[in-house]
């Protein structure tokens, strides 16, 4: 069965590529693009930080980053992490209500999101135990490419300050927006002898990888969508492998019917 809805998946995302207009004559799907993505700050906040204030907050949270790691006190690296997760329950995803792609995007990512069983990737192996079971934080990625429908060309978009609400049981949900994106940065800037990664692993789960990225896996880099929003293909990384996996949607929720690995870092 899941052999038949991988091949009917197929058929229907190569069936939407050949139904693109030829080139002059774009009018029409460019209308209907338009509707499904009626603009491209789907989910940025309703009141955007001017950039002097940005820099401000990023200086000061990695002041307080970089003093704790310099006086190698976990407890100020607790409050840290702690002021994070004030910052991210105040946090959610604001859409129009005539928006149906965010909430699809929203939706896939919740569904795809499997950081302590990696089964639904192929991974039987990894069933009952990942390098994320135990852990007291999860960080969920702050930006969400896409693109919508498989035609060539098709233009790409970004869903900036992700707010996806992801809870599980003792675990504190901390989100990577554009800040504290900005304030890893630099932290991990100079970072050549993995010392800074140590010292965040002691509450963070920082797994070996060439990555230097301390979002919690299956990380997506992207997801493609048809234009009838119940199809996607999506790429993602776990753990020193990079994937794409078919997805259906299925009632009010997707699945994943193929996985397939496509690079090893």
């Amino acid at each position: 069965m899941t052999n038949l809805k991988y091949y009917i998946l197929l058929f229907f995302l190569l069936l939407e590529a050949c139904h693109t207009l030829p080139e002059g004559n774009t009018s029409k799907s460019k209308a209907h693009l338009r509707q499904v993505m009626p603009h491209s700050t789907t989910l940025r906040p309703r009141a955007t930080v001017d950039t002097i204030n940005q820099h401000k907050m990023v200086d000061s949270l990695y002041r307080q980053l970089q003093t704790a790691y310099e006086a190698n006190s976990t407890k100020q690296l607790e409050v840290f992490l702690q002021n994070w997760a004030i910052y991210s329950a105040k946090q959610h995803n604001h859409y129009p209500a005539s928006d149906m792609v965010a909430p699809a995007l929203t939706q896939l990512f919740i569904d795809m999101f499997s950081p302590f069983d990696f089964s639904p990737f192929g991974w039987k192996q990894r069933k009952e135990k990942t390098d994320f079971t135990g852990v007291k934080y999860l960080v969920i990625q702050g930006q969400l490419p896409y693109a919508i429908d498989f035609a060539k060309n098709v233009p790409w978009d970004t869903l900036r300050h992700f707010s996806p609400p992801i809870k599980y049981k003792g675990v504190t949900t901390l989100y990577f927006h554009e800040i504290y994106q900005k304030v890893f940065d630099k932290f991990l800037t100079d970072e050549v002898s993995y010392k800074k990664r140590d010292f965040l692993g002691k509450l963070l789960n920082m797994p070996l990888s060439l990555v230097a990225d301390i979002t919690t896996q299956p990380k997506i880099y992207q997801i493609q969508l048809n234009t009838k929003l119940n199809g996607a293909v999506v790429d993602y990384y776990l753990e020193g492998s990079f994937m794409r996996s078919w997805l259906m949607k299925q009632g009010n929720h997707w699945v994943i019917v193929h996985n397939e690995q496509t690079g090893i870092e």
